[in-house]
């Protein structure tokens, strides 16, 4: 996937794929993984079965944004 495919195949929400200079010769590999999905799921998530995403730092407690 190029950067153009990720910009044009999310309505442009997917603006940069890796910041300047991230990878470099010393990189092995690189590993991108973007899912963009917009429309309904064929059978909905049972909230008792899901968890909000929550992971601790060593100064704060944080939880993901919705």
């Amino acid at each position: 996937m190029t950067l153009a495919g990720a910009r044009n195949d999310t309505a442009k929400q997917i603006r940069s794929l890796f910041v300047k200079r991230s990878v470099n010769s010393a990189t092995c590999v690189a590993l991108v993984n973007a899912v963009y999905f917009r429309g309904s799921w064929a059978e909905l998530f049972d909230p008792e079965l899901t968890a909000e995403p929550f992971y601790e730092t060593p100064r704060v407690a944080a939880r993901a944004l919705e």
